[in-house]
């Protein structure tokens, strides 16, 4: 998960590398601390941060083959 997610963080995308550096950050809290509440936390901060990031770049490679559909 930390791997997929620093390759999110490195994509050019306006605003779009804080919410994969939260979930990053939020894991490693629940790991430091062994807490299944902060890794819970940082999991569902990732599958959020990823389906933004996925979603934008739909939306990228969409515009780039010809328009919006």
């Amino acid at each position: 998960i930390g791997l997929v997610l620093s390759i999110a963080v490195t994509l050019p995308i306006p605003f779009g590398n804080w919410l994969p550096a939260l979930s990053i950050v939020l894991c490693s809290i629940g790991l430091s601390e062994r807490d299944g509440l902060w890794l819970v936390a940082g999991l569902g901060t990732a599958a959020a941060a990823l389906g933004v990031v996925g979603g934008v770049l739909k939306v990228a490679v969409s515009i780039a083959a010809g328009g919006l559909t």
